[in-house]
């Protein structure tokens, strides 16, 4: 498929020159031991070419419709605990990079029901729907972070899993991982280390008339900006594999 116009990549030539990290590999086995000398051995079959996964920007997105596949409605309790929003069927999932329209210039601002259901993630209705994106937050500095969510309509939360045990939980190893919700809020510092990784879960809940949210995060060097994944200056930030 073609890219949106405001892609940064949009008129770069596909670049195939970097090599690709991965291993080729074959079982050997026999009745002696042929050690690294491969003719000796009676037995060989090649399994293939095994590649490393490559992050790429963005979010895994799940949406979440009332009486779809029998998905229950929006409620305060999937916000309050995030891990049951996340053990629920989506009715469809797609890698995110921000609202459908202009994602780069926009970022994790949805606003309106349709950013919503042109995000690729099952939603086809206007009314009572949960939508989930899912990353890894891979802190580019040590220090104190902050995460916001404002333009709440109807409910938003983020999560991050700061003791990197990969469960979200209001009583982790590290202290509470719900940064805040379900109105508008803004979170306390979160002193975090450079070159960690940190999942991360931004959520939305709407039942009636207008739905939208916004998204933002604090670095120590840089003040509150909205997630944007494709910005640049966030590059490898918000990643997915």
């Amino acid at each position: 498929g073609s890219l949106n116009a405001a892609h940064p990549y949009k008129d770069d030539a596909p670049d195939f020159s970097d090599p690709s990290t991965g291993v080729d590999v074959t079982l050997y086995w026999g009745t002696i031991d042929g050690g690294t000398d491969v003719s000796l051995w009676e037995h060989e079959v090649n399994f293939g070419n095994y590649y490393a996964e490559a992050p790429t920007n963005g979010f895994y997105g799940y949406g979440f419709p009332r009486d779809v596949n029998g998905l229950p409605g929006p409620n305060d309790s999937y916000m309050n605990d995030i891990e049951t929003l996340i053990a629920l069927p989506h009715a469809g999932s797609s890698v995110v990079t921000g609202e459908p329209n202009n994602p780069a210039a926009n970022g994790f601002f949805f606003n309106g029901d349709g950013d919503f259901k042109n995000a690729g993630i099952g939603i086809a209705q206007n009314d009572n729907y949960m939508s989930l994106f899912i990353a890894d937050f891979n802190a580019p500095e040590s220090g104190n972070y902050k995460f916001k969510m404002d333009q709440k309509d109807d409910r938003t939360t983020i999560w991050l899993d700061l003791d990197q045990n990969g469960v979200f939980s209001s009583s982790g190893a590290a202290g509470n991982e719900k940064m805040g919700g379900n109105n508008n809020w803004t979170s306390g510092d979160k002193a975090l280390v450079g070159g960690e990784t940190y999942k991360i879960a931004l959520a939305h809940a709407e039942w009636g008339g207008g739905s939208k949210f916004r998204a933002w995060y604090q670095t120590p060097s840089v003040g509150m900006t909205v997630i944007t994944p494709l910005k640049p200056s966030q590059n490898g930030h918000f990643t997915v594999k």
